[in-house]
């Protein structure tokens, strides 16, 4: 075994020395290693540029220092959004240590100009909310490169404002064409705080207008503040509104699945009271009874005690659309498929297509029913045609129904009735907004063609307070028309 290692460890070795024959052996003197100490530190006005050494990016952002860099001169690029390149050079012998500041705004090549022109032209421009004391047309010259809230003000127009980025050496142009707000005044989701285009009911009262939508709760509106109750900030229990009624400066809220009572401060269910919680429509009789519109039957309460009527009280159908109060405190209601009911406090009258006796088949589907102080009644026949229901709009007095026919729209696109205090009858369609005072075809007719509606689709109409005229769409948000001019 001891014979074995011997030769084994001889072996080895012989190989080691031939290996290292093999190798070529250097025998001349070490290169020295070539470091780079040189240093810059770089900073600007305002900071965060990026920092370029020769063309290429360091992958730093001012303030900071670039180290490693080799003897000579350097170019350093600084660049940051809006602003003019800035490169300067830099010499660096050895392990030197060296700075660069750039103040981007003392160079004049990084200011701009914005332009600013207005229809109709004279108004006041503002900057970043502060009034520069000139009008337009404009230039605002000598502007800092950076971004700005260019606002312009007429009296009697809607402001109108744009943010615009500066850069260096450009001309930015900002026309704006301001809305004549004088006699008509649209307010949006695109112009105004209003939550929703798609509005279902309009409610007004001393303290400001009641907006109703489909799917955003409500906004109450006083002068330009825009209050936004929803069931997510308020305990309004569902946002899709049917009705909005106002009394004693108590908001009654009817929506898809509730009925409530708003004071301003505390809200109060009045749903456990009704058959069903989806409720159509409310309204107060001459005596102050509330009349309550569901899909189960017509709820009246007289402050004490609630009652259901149905069609087992003798309505022709449970499912209520509408309700109106005349003269002689009479309760009349639409109903989705059966035609007008009329209560007289102790027995039900029904109307309908059996004995309304009209010349064409109009149907029972009634979407709206309102009373005026002359003692008509009027009613809006939806269009069905799989019933063949041509839909239209009739009117009733002393036991006789009749047909009318609307100026500029289709009778059978009625989708609202309501009569103001002078006894001027608004029709709210889909095609626009109809007025007249008795006779259909000598109103008015207004639509978005010559007019400043902003959707066809009329759904409410109410004339507040201060003699302005309120006028919700489904689609195009709200509009207001000052009093006098409608």
């Amino acid at each position: 075994m001891k014979s074995f290692l011997k030769i084994l460890t001889v072996g080895i070795l012989a190989l080691n020395i031939f290996i290292s024959c093999d190798r070529e052996v250097y025998t001349g003197s070490a290169e020295p290693e070539i470091l780079y100490n040189g240093k810059i530190f770089v900073d600007s006005n305002p900071d965060s540029a990026l920092i370029y050494i020769d063309g290429k990016n360091s992958g730093f952002v001012t303030p900071d220092t670039i180290k490693g860099l080799s003897e000579g001169v350097h170019y350093v690029t600084l660049k940051k959004k809006l602003f003019k390149d800035t490169t300067l050079a830099k010499e660096i012998s050895g392990a030197e240590y060296k700075s660069i500041f750039v103040d981007f705004y003392k160079n004049p090549a990084n200011f701009g100009i914005i332009y600013v022109n207005s229809k109709p032209e004279g108004a006041a421009i503002y900057l970043n909310n502060e009034n520069t004391g000139f009008f337009t047309p404009k230039y605002l010259t000598n502007l800092l490169v950076g971004e700005y809230k260019v606002r312009c003000d007429l009296p009697l127009h809607r402001s109108d404002s744009a943010i615009v980025k500066v850069t260096y050496s450009k001309i930015q142009y900002l026309n704006f064409v301001l809305d004549d707000t004088s006699k008509w005044v649209n307010y949006n989701i695109d112009n105004s705080q209003l939550s929703s285009n798609h509005l279902s009911a309009l409610a007004p009262g001393e303290n400001g207008i009641w907006v109703g939508t489909r799917d955003r709760g409500i906004v109450r509106i006083r002068g330009d503040k825009f209050d936004i109750i929803q069931s997510t900030n308020s305990q309004l229990k569902y946002n899709f509104i049917n009705s909005l009624y106002v009394r004693d400066n108590e908001l009654y809220v009817a929506t898809s699945g509730s009925l409530q009572k708003f004071d301003g401060s505390v809200w109060t269910d009045l749903t456990p009271n009704l058959p069903d919680p989806y409720v159509t429509s409310v309204i107060f009789d001459n005596n102050s009874v509330m009349w309550i519109g569901t899909q189960k039957g017509l709820v009246k309460y007289d402050g004490k005690s609630w009652k259901v009527f149905d069609r087992t009280s003798g309505m022709s159908s449970d499912f209520v659309t509408g309700i109106a109060i005349d003269n002689f405190n009479n309760v009349w209601v639409a109903t989705n498929s059966a035609g007008i009911n009329m209560y007289d406090g102790n027995q039900w009258k029904i109307y309908d297509m059996s004995n309304m006796n009209l010349s064409a088949n109009l149907g029972n589907s009634i979407k709206d029913i309102a009373c005026d102080k002359e003692g008509y009644v009027y009613a809006a026949h939806i269009y069905n045609s799989e019933k063949g229901e041509l839909g239209g709009f009739t009117r009733f007095k002393d036991g006789a129904w009749e047909q009318l026919e609307l100026k500029g729209v289709p009778s059978n696109l009625v989708e609202s009735i309501y009569v103001d205090e002078e006894g001027n009858k608004w029709i709210g369609t889909k095609g626009g907004l109809t007025k007249f005072r008795h006779n259909p075809s000598d109103g008015y007719f207004f639509n978005t063609s010559n007019s400043k509606l902003l959707a066809s689709q009329v759904v409410d109409i109410k004339l507040g307070p201060d003699g302005n005229l309120w006028i919700a769409t489904f689609g195009g948000g709200l509009a207001k028309v000052k009093k006098g001019n409608y």
